[in-house]
């Protein structure tokens, strides 16, 4: 099935408080503090929230395409594959070589990476933790040209618990604000909502 582009926009808003989507309805984006992916993925550390069936790994798989085809370095792995294999095992086997040559080759050059399903993860018992571990490893020193993005239902997103995890296996490091979008859908329209605390967002697609 070929990708649909949803256009999707987030927005910030502050830790506990939920977003007000009517003010980027009524007033616009700009007004609103919207951002799209290209903006999100200036960010270094992105958590996605998401209800069930809303996308998010089709997004995250797209974003990887996208990125790639623009000579960047992307790389989409599983959480639940990543804490059982560690990271270059979790690749698609076409992405190994690519990896090898961003961790080893091009020293200056930055990486996004797309960490998918911690809830999928923890439905088959798998530890988020001992995943960012496997993946801090491998990653060495790599890390500080890293984008990293985690995607989660929001019902299984721990808060403060995940945002912060182990000072010496969170590759998404305490030190470094982390971007929390939420995705869930409102009246006709597809919309999203987090927290960086949280993010919001909306797309333009309208339901049939």
């Amino acid at each position: 099935m070929d990708f649909v582009d949803l256009k999707r926009s987030f927005v910030l808003i502050r830790k506990d408080e939920e977003a007000n989507l009517e003010i980027g309805r009524i007033w616009g984006r700009k007004i609103a503090n919207w951002i799209d992916w290209p903006d999100l993925l200036e960010h270094r550390r992105v958590v996605l929230l998401a209800e069930a069936l809303s996308g998010k790994t089709e997004e995250f798989r797209h974003q990887v395409a996208t990125l790639s085809d623009n000579g960047k370095a992307a790389f989409f792995v599983r959480i639940e594959d990543l804490a059982d294999d560690g990271f270059e095992a979790a690749l698609d086997p076409s992405a190994v070589k690519a990896f090898k040559r961003w961790r080893n080759v091009h020293a200056d050059e930055e990486g996004w990476f797309f960490l998918d399903s911690i809830d999928e993860a923890r439905l088959n018992h798998k530890s988020l933790e001992k995943a960012l571990r496997r993946f801090a490893r491998e990653i060495d020193t790599g890390i500080e040209r890293a984008y990293v993005y985690i995607s989660c239902r929001v019902s299984d997103w721990k808060g403060h618990e995940d945002q912060t995890g182990s000072p010496h296996s969170h590759p998404t490091s305490v030190r470094r604000k982390t971007y929390l979008i939420r995705v869930h859908r409102l009246l006709t329209e597809r919309r999203s909502s987090g927290n960086t605390s949280r993010l919001t967002g909306t797309s333009t697609e309208r339901k049939a």
